[in-house]
C-alpha cells in the first residue's frame, strides 16, 4: 500500500518544526534546549507518521520505517542526556548531532514517500 491521496502531512510538519524561525523567535542555544527541540521533533514525526497510517496516507510498511527512525533518534537523544548528565559534554554533543542527522533522515524519508504518489 502507498500513499493513497496527494497529503500535506510532510509540508504542515515541515512548516511547524520550522515555525520559530519563521516567528523571529529564538533558535535553542544550549545543549538542553537543543536536546529539548529535538525532542519535540520526533514526537512530531512520530505523530505525523501515525496519524498518516491512520488516514490511509501512509503504508503500514512506511510507517513502521518511520516509527523506527525515530525510535533510533530518540535512542541517541536518551544517550546525549545519560551522556550531559555524567559530565561528557563532547559525548552528548556527538550524540545530539547523530540525533539530529538521523532526523533529517527521517524527513528526507518522508518526504521522498510524499513525491512517491
Amino acid at each position: 500500500m502507498t500513499l493513497k491521496r496527494p497529503s500535506l502531512f510532510v509540508p504542515l510538519l515541515l512548516m511547524m518544526l520550522s515555525a520559530c524561525a519563521t516567528l523571529g523567535l529564538e533558535q535553542p542555544q544550549d545543549f538542553a534546549e537543543r536536546k529539548a527541540y529535538a525532542d519535540g521533533q520526533v514526537t512530531a514525526f512520530v505523530n505525523t507518521a501515525r496519524n498518516a497510517f491512520a488516514e490511509g496516507r501512509l503504508s503500514q510498511e512506511d510507517s513502521r520505517e518511520a516509527l523506527k527512525i525515530a525510535k533510533e533518534a530518540s535512542a541517541l537523544l536518551d544517550t546525549a542526556e545519560l551522556a550531559a548528565g555524567a559530565g561528557d559534554m563532547s559525548q552528548a554533543e556527538d550524540r545530539l548531532a547523530l540525533a539530529l542527522r538521523t532526523l533529517e533522515k527521517l524527513e528526507a524519508y518522508l518526504i521522498a514517500k510524499e513525491q512517491r504518489q
